[in-house]
């Protein structure tokens, strides 16, 4: 096995992911002599993970911490228990039709990959159309991120967050071909939010469209287009490797609705008063 398959896989917000490796070895009862020899590092590389110094985590030291029960999705993320034990005693009074909302998508059993600047705050990672076929099949592995282009945004700073191409017109006038979208890891049916945009990554094709949560219901997900023009589509939950809600669009089209309805009235005006002038002087 390659390195890059049991070494170095993760990155992650660093600003608060040592304080939770920090809280979750202090509350495992370990000393960094232990965690040491769990994960197969030296003491000083613990030292150097706990205080932030350490950027390149080995993904033995997720492994040792998910072998003692501790939630990844809290590790990576802050959200939600320390203890997967935890996490599940708080839906085990739900319903059976309830916890078909707690559904996992499938590439949220993988590493999740998060990419961070040399300060260690979040940084965002750049999907260009011409890379999306690969985005598909190679979205967690770690070499294929790491060449991509990053950018940073001041309220983008603490979270797992990458932007997307868009290509098309199947979300017109919401998002128009050629925009960037900037989109949030979304790792279980739970969170998702009826009504708002997500970029969804299948095994074979990445696209950006507004949900229905139809799990309960349906076992489905409806997409749907802002373009009238489009039908509604199902996707099942088992089939999406990635879901990403949407929280930013960057674009470099400056088109308005306002504006090209303006537009177009002078112009039927100015073409209104030129067939006039061409039927009066016709009639002289």
């Amino acid at each position: 096995m390659t390195e890059r398959h049991t070494d170095y896989t993760l990155y992650a917000n660093m600003e608060s992911l040592h304080e939770r490796l920090k809280a979750c070895r202090i509350k495992l009862g370990y000393n960094q002599q232990r965690m040491a020899k769990d994960t197969g590092m030296a003491q000083k590389d613990i030292s150097l993970i706990e205080s932030g110094k350490r950027i390149h985590i080995p993904v033995a030291y997720f492994q040792a911490l998910s072998a003692q029960g501790i939630d990844m999705n809290w590790v990576y993320t802050g959200k939600g228990e320390m203890f997967l034990k935890d996490t599940l005693e708080k839906y085990k009074e739900e319903s059976e039709t309830n916890m078909a909302r707690t559904v996992s998508f499938h590439g949220s059993r993988r590493v999740e990959l998060v990419t961070v600047d040399k300060e260690g705050r979040s940084a965002i990672s750049m999907v260009p159309i011409r890379a999306s076929a690969g985005y598909t099949a190679l979205c967690h592995d770690r070499e294929f991120i790491e060449d991509l282009a990053v950018f940073s945004l001041p309220d983008f700073q603490a979270g797992n967050f990458r932007a997307f191409e868009i290509m098309g017109d199947s979300m017109e006038l919401t998002v128009l071909s050629q925009d960037w979208v900037v989109g949030e890891r979304v790792n279980a049916a739970s969170q998702l939010k009826d009504g708002a945009i997500y970029v969804i990554v299948t095994s074979g094709n990445i696209v950006c469209k507004r949900i229905r949560n139809q799990i309960e219901r349906r076992g489905v997900i409806v997409l749907q287009s802002d373009n009238a023009e489009y039908e509604d589509q199902t996707l099942e939950p088992e089939s999406i490797i990635e879901m990403w809600l949407v929280r930013a669009r960057l674009t470099k089209d400056f088109r308005s609705t306002q504006a090209a309805v303006r537009f177009y009235g002078e112009e039927i005006r100015r073409l209104e008063k030129m067939n006039e002038s061409l039927v009066a002087m016709r009639g002289s």
